[in-house]
């Protein structure tokens, strides 16, 4: 059974992810550069070459945010991020059968970082 542990950067909001213009949606800036941020991390701790075939449960713990925050705003950002470097086919209920997140209320992360848990089921 495959599993994908990393500490990732925090994406932004959902909100600040995603613009609208006459044309339709598109990606922001900021979206773009958590993209690369969060590529070159799995790059770093060598896990970009992971890919799971079965269908997978992913954890978030998120320390990032103000306390206002939303935790769902930092949800969809994650398994995107994961079909794109290809280690997930799709993020529909086929691929992602859940999706748990918490804050991480214990400080063990740094500020600004998220651990993404990723289990083949």
């Amino acid at each position: 059974m495959t599993e994908l542990v990393i500490i990732l950067p925090t994406p932004p909001s959902y909100h600040q992810c995603q613009g609208k213009s006459r044309k339709g949606g598109y990606k922001t800036a900021k979206y773009k550069n958590w993209i690369k941020n969060a590529s070159l991390a799995f790059y770093l701790e060598k896990k970009q070459n992971i890919s799971f075939k079965n269908p997978v449960e992913i954890s978030l713990f998120v320390n990032g945010g103000n306390s206002l925050s939303d935790i769902d705003n930092y949800v969809k950002q994650f398994p995107d991020l994961l079909v794109t470097l290809g280690i997930l086919k799709g993020d529909n209920k086929k691929y992602v059968q859940s999706i748990n997140e918490r804050w991480d209320v214990t400080g063990a992360l740094e500020r600004g970082t998220t651990l993404l848990c990723v289990s083949e089921l």
